[in-house]
């Protein structure tokens, strides 16, 4: 038997019996994405036991009930219960000003099929020092927070309504600039500014590609493709058709600079690049 709690990462469970995979795929229809290598690499590793019943909206018994024929037990963790957060807020957080909080509820275009990603990456850019954004939402959005989480501190809540909170502190230019260039990072822009990056960049230097024919997760893999052979001062410019959370969640460690560009649904543009080269 082997024995996992509700913090136990999916990657491990997977690597002590591949069978899972199809396993905790079945308790869910979002947890699917299990099913798919690519997708499975990006998330095994940072998703708990609990974290992926949140994800899958299915209770965490149902996870349970579905590896115990496998050989896993499940044990009580004392350092916290499952499925929940702590209700200690940070001293961050109890220390804010009310009004130096900016909220948006992303739920109605949750609802409606909408992909509020741009709204929300929008708002945290619009952030100045001091200031926190905090995301209503039904469910704990896990890929937001190991998105933002690079840029910011990061608290989540359930509240008795069956809400969840997510406050994000934007960091302090000072503490990112240790880490990584001035403008690394993930950056909403206009048709103006999107234009102004790609225009500091000589064409001859530019790489496009369209991956809005593509199915999940071929846009993902033709992109990490196309980075992974692009020569040094070079840019890849990026025809999407959605703004493309877990492949912005991987590239955030690679010290890359992303530009992005929502036109419409079906319509967004991405530049990205490593180095700007000396014109």
């Amino acid at each position: 038997m082997v024995t996992i709690t509700c913090r136990t990462k999916i990657s491990e469970i997977i690597k002590s019996n591949p069978a899972s995979i199809e396993a905790i795929a079945a308790a869910a229809k979002p947890l699917e994405k299990l099913k798919n290598p690519l997708l499975r690499k990006i998330m095994a590793p940072r998703v708990t036991l609990s974290q992926a019943a949140a994800i899958g909206g299915c209770d965490l018994n149902d996870l349970l009930a579905a590896l115990s024929p496998l050989g896993f037990k499940y044990e009580q963790d004392t350092m916290e219960s499952p499925g929940s957060e702590s209700n200690d807020k940070p001293g961050w957080l109890l220390s804010i000003e009310p009004d130096k909080i900016l909220e948006i509820d992303v739920r109605p275009d949750i609802h409606s099929g909408a992909d509020p990603l741009k709204s929300i990456l929008a708002k945290f850019a619009s952030l100045t020092d001091g200031q926190a954004l905090c995301v209503i939402n039904s469910f704990t959005p896990y890929p937001l927070i190991n998105l933002l989480s690079k840029q910011s501190l990061v608290y989540t809540a359930e509240s008795d309504c069956n809400q969840v909170h997510s406050w994000f502190l934007k960091r302090m230019p000072a503490e990112a600039a240790a880490s990584k260039p001035a403008d690394a990072g993930v950056h909403m822009q206009t048709r103006e500014t999107f234009v102004e990056a790609v225009a500091s960049f000589d064409e001859n230097y530019i790489h496009r590609v369209d991956v809005r024919g593509l199915s999940a997760p071929e846009p993902m893999h033709r992109i990490l493709n196309e980075l992974a052979s692009l020569p040094t001062h070079h840019a890849l410019y990026v025809y999407h058709n959605k703004v493309p959370v877990y492949l912005l969640e991987e590239l955030l460690g690679q010290r890359l600079t992303i530009h992005i560009l929502y036109q419409q649904d079906g319509d967004v543009r991405l530049f990205i690049h490593i180095n700007r080269p000396s014109k």
